[in-house]
């Protein structure tokens, strides 16, 4: 029988998961700090899962998770972005970022680009209208359909 874990609710923040030597207490902190989203520890009969938001947002100059995000601020014509290939995801050419949150972009418009086996595929907005969010980093290795940026679209 497999149990799981998502947070531990224990009176002893020093405790130890069973059967192991893992500090639960430093353990979340140590994964805290990385990128790492999602992390699965399996021993016995002890099964630990642990997930984290995967996506940051840029809201100006800072991330934001997408949790921190109001849901009133969500605007009611967004048209995400996505990418057209599996590869490493870049929005900064010749150290400036070709497009940033806030900007007004124009349909067709070229928002970045995704490396694929070392062939740029181009990210354009399908829509005018301005960037809201973009939610993947410079150099983020990404997936074919996944979003990357947020527009509100101009009615």
């Amino acid at each position: 029988m497999k149990k799981k874990f998502a947070q531990s609710r224990s009176r002893n923040k020093k405790e130890f998961i069973s059967g192991t030597n893992i500090n639960i207490e430093e353990f979340l902190s140590v994964l805290g700090a990385t990128d790492v989203t999602e992390f699965e520890f399996e021993k016995g009969d002890v099964h630990l899962v642990v997930k984290k938001s995967p996506i940051e947002e840029i809201i100006g100059d800072a991330y934001v998770s997408g949790s921190e995000k109001k849901q009133d601020e969500t605007p009611k014509r967004v048209k995400k972005v996505s990418s057209p290939a599996v590869g490493v995801f870049h929005f900064v050419e010749n150290d400036l970022p070709i497009v940033s949150v806030g900007d007004s972009v124009k349909k067709g418009a070229r928002l970045g680009w995704v490396d694929s086996l070392g062939i740029p595929q181009d990210v354009k907005a399908p829509v005018s209208g301005k960037i809201i969010a973009i939610r993947r980093r410079e150099d983020d290795i990404v997936e074919w359909g996944e979003a990357l940026f947020e527009i509100e679209e101009n009615v």
